[in-house]
């Protein structure tokens, strides 16, 4: 929450589903003092919780973010500055900085040209917790993320946004660090992920 209350760029909401928690976050969430910030509660469903988020937010960009992770303090406004310098790009990703238990950076490869299905055969190249969207893009088609699709969500919602027509591109820029944890779904769920 610091780390997103403390951007370079401040005209933002701030969405934070509390997902059915039971370690006192709400009144972690509360004892912020902050007009930003918007506390919707819902019960123990990862994937509606995302869905809820897509359909409270009121901004022109929805930015995604994990609550372990920490946003560098100018992402909102690189991304919000490419995406309003590119009005015909729907969806912008970029890199993440690695830490807890795995330290490193993790770039995407950049092509020549904005990202294509074809690119995602082998995997899923955007960074979810990096994402800048915009949203009218991902409302004019419905685009959510499938339960059915559950530890690979992000990756059917690219690949449902790209056969719509949408358009997506990655910076090599830094956006977040990464936490790394064994009790994260990508390393509990490596297997299903996968699949």
């Amino acid at each position: 929450i610091n780390s997103i209350l403390s951007q370079s760029f401040d005209n933002f909401e701030l969405l934070i589903v509390d997902d059915g928690s039971e370690d006192g976050s709400i009144g972690v969430i509360e004892s912020y003092q902050d007009c930003r910030i918007r506390l919707i509660r819902n019960e123990h469903d990862f994937i509606g919780s995302l869905n809820l988020l897509l359909q409270e937010s009121r901004g022109k960009y929805i930015a995604r973010m994990d609550s372990d992770d920490i946003m560098l303090a100018d992402r909102l406004l690189i991304q919000f500055n490419y995406m309003e310098e590119n009005p015909d790009l729907d969806i912008l990703g970029g890199g993440m900085e690695f830490f807890g238990g795995h330290e490193g950076v993790f770039l995407p490869m950049i092509r020549e040209r904005r990202l294509e299905l074809k690119d995602f055969i082998d995997g899923n190249i955007l960074a979810h917790p990096t994402v800048m969207c915009r949203r009218e893009s991902l409302q004019r088609y419905s685009l959510a993320y499938r339960k059915e699709y559950i530890y690979a969500e992000d990756y059917k919602l690219w690949i449902e946004a790209l056969s719509n027509g949408l358009s997506a591109d990655n910076l090599q820029t830094v956006f977040i660090k990464y936490r790394i944890s064994p009790k994260q779904n990508s390393s509990k769920f490596y297997t299903q992920q996968n699949a």
